[in-house]
Formats: C-alpha cells, sequence, structure tokens
C-alpha cells in the first residue's frame, strides 16, 4: 500500500492499472494462512511471548464437527487457516499479509531480476492489499 496516498487514490490506481487485465480467483485466503508462517510473522515484528503463545493457542486449538439433519457427528482439529467472523483475524491476516510485502521487498533487493510494471515503475509499487484482496504488480514476460 501507498502509505504517503490515501485509500481512495490507491483504488484509483489499481482500478487504472486493471484495466485490460484478467483477474484470476483463488480460494479463500483466510483459509490457507500457514500456522508456523502466523507464528513466525509474530516473532518477527517483535510481539511479547506471552502474546504470541495467547494468539497461537487461539488459532490452533479449534475443534470441527459436522452436523447432518441436526445432529451433530465428529470432530476434528483444523490444521491451518483464520476463522472468518473472529475478531482476531482479520488483524492476524493484516500481519500475514504485511509479511508477505516485506518477504517480496527483501527478495526484490536481494535478486535484482525483478521489473517493475510499466505505470507501476514510478512509485515502485509492487503489490496493494485490501481485506483478503491481493494484486500483485511486475512485468510478465511470455517467454
Amino acid at each position: 500500500m501507498l502509505l504517503s496516498r490515501g485509500g481512495a487514490e490507491n483504488i484509483m490506481i489499481a482500478q487504472e492499472l486493471f484495466t485490460g487485465y484478467n483477474r484470476k480467483k483463488f480460494p479463500p485466503s483466510f483459509d490457507s494462512v500457514d500456522w508456523k508462517f502466523l507464528e513466525a510473522t509474530l516473532r518477527v515484528f517483535n510481539f511479547p511471548a506471552r502474546f504470541k503463545a495467547w494468539i497461537m493457542e487461539c488459532v490452533s486449538t479449534v475443534i470441527f464437527s459436522i452436523s447432518l439433519n441436526g445432529s451433530t457427528h465428529g470432530f476434528f482439529k483444523g490444521a491451518r487457516g483464520l476463522q472468518q467472523g473472529d475478531p482476531l483475524s482479520p488483524y492476524l491476516f493484516v500481519l500475514v499479509m504485511e509479511m508477505l510485502n516485506l518477504m517480496i521487498r527483501i527478495r526484490i533487493q536481494q535478486c535484482g531480476l525483478f521489473s517493475y510494471h510499466w505505470r507501476c515503475k514510478d512509485l515502485e509499487l509492487v503489490m496493494l492489499s485490501f481485506a483478503d484482496d491481493l494484486l500483485l504488480f511486475s512485468k510478465a514476460d511470455t517467454n
């Protein structure tokens, strides 16, 4: 996200960039957050150990069951993901997205092979994210 610009301006930039491009749909992003990655993210952003333990306890001890014809059957433990509707999940997801942004920027600096999309070069814009939507911008080559 471009911090020096307002949210509406970021949306206008994204809309202008998307003109003439196809959009790819992916599975729900909250469901795919890896808990080890979340834990590493909390560590990188220097959250206190006790707080990290509480967060990981909240997300990793969820038990699911299936309801068929009004009766509950079986219990199984989740292996990944953040619960949609949980008031904590959006905040955790923002941290995970910020970590992804940091990792991409570090890789760009290390690699030297990255080419910005021609409309993003002056801003050094690589990605925009909002809620669970992510837009990645780079120069693509079909070869």
